[in-house]
Parts: structure tokens; C-alpha cells; sequence
């Protein structure tokens, strides 16, 4: 589960070009709700579950 601190960090830092990009911030809401991992690879948040990989591009 990605620490709050991280979140707090992608909501304040990243929330303008999050909106602009293919993945809604509604959308990454839900995906941390459900608990998925977050890995920083060069400036993109790479979104691992069990079973799918997800880029969000920031």
C-alpha cells in the first residue's frame, strides 16, 4: 500500500498534469483505494497489481 505520504505527495505535487493525462484523477483515486503498489521509474508512477501493470503519465 503506497505510504500516505506519497499520496499526499502525488495530490499536491501532481494533481495539474495527472488531469491532463490519459489516466483521470478520479482514476488514480480508485487505484489507491484498492491498495495497489506504486514504483517511481524515471518520472512515471508505475502501477503493479497482482495480475496488470497500469503507467500513469505525469
Amino acid at each position: 500500500m503506497p505510504s500516505k505520504s506519497l499520496r499526499n505527495h502525488l495530490r499536491r505535487e501532481n494533481i495539474n498534469r495527472i488531469n491532463s493525462s490519459d489516466i483521470t484523477i478520479i482514476s488514480l483515486k480508485i487505484l489507491l483505494r484498492n491498495r495497489v503498489m506504486l514504483e517511481i521509474c524515471h518520472s512515471r508512477y508505475t502501477v503493479k497489481t497482482y495480475q496488470k501493470n497500469y503507467i500513469i503519465k505525469l
